[in-house]
């Protein structure tokens, strides 16, 4: 399951696009857990992974263009849609690696496309992963379920997110 986070000061943009994301969800095999945040100050603060999000650019306090370079200063690989009024924060989103740009007011039919298509991209980055070379046999470990790796006794211990450790015997690089 996908997380889906919605950030906007404003409360009417962030229920319009709630509810256009609750009917992708319904009309589509997608699903998401849909979160919202009134400022960026938030997103950063919420202990959430967020898969995909749709970041206002203009806002009260932090903007989105610096919390998305927040976000990918913490390594986190979030599908980032920023959304705004003006055009030429296009620009600033190829800075912060920005899956895309949508202009406000949204509509229901173009953030649809978008939001499938990320939802893809998404996917995609869950689906990356490594082989490396375990006791006795070629293990593949997906990207996205690693926590951290560790050296030990000559080997590499892999620990995923089903806190499962994984003994490997290649070089950390």
């Amino acid at each position: 399951m996908f997380i889906l986070g919605i950030c906007d000061d404003e409360k009417e943009n962030r229920r319009i696009l709630s509810e256009y994301a609750a009917r992708v969800q319904r009309e589509t095999s997608e699903t998401f857990e849909i979160l919202t945040f009134a400022s960026a100050e938030e997103v950063l603060a919420s202990s959430a992974v967020l898969d995909v999000l749709l970041l206002d650019v203009q806002m009260k306090g932090m903007d989105g263009i610096s919390a998305a370079r927040a976000i990918r200063a913490r390594g986190q690989d979030t599908v980032i849609i920023l959304v705004t009024n003006y055009a030429q924060y296009a620009v600033a989103g190829y800075d912060v690696q920005a899956f895309h740009f949508l202009k406000k007011p949204v509509s229901y039919t173009r953030l649809c496309q978008v939001l499938r298509r990320a939802m893809e991209a998404a996917y995609q980055r869950h689906q990356a992963g490594i082989t490396v070379k375990g006791d006795d046999q070629m293990i593949r470990v997906l990207t996205g379920s690693i926590e951290y790796c560790e050296t030990a006794r000559g080997c590499i211990l892999i620990h995923t997110a089903g806190r499962e450790e994984l003994r490997c015997y290649s070089s950390m690089a």
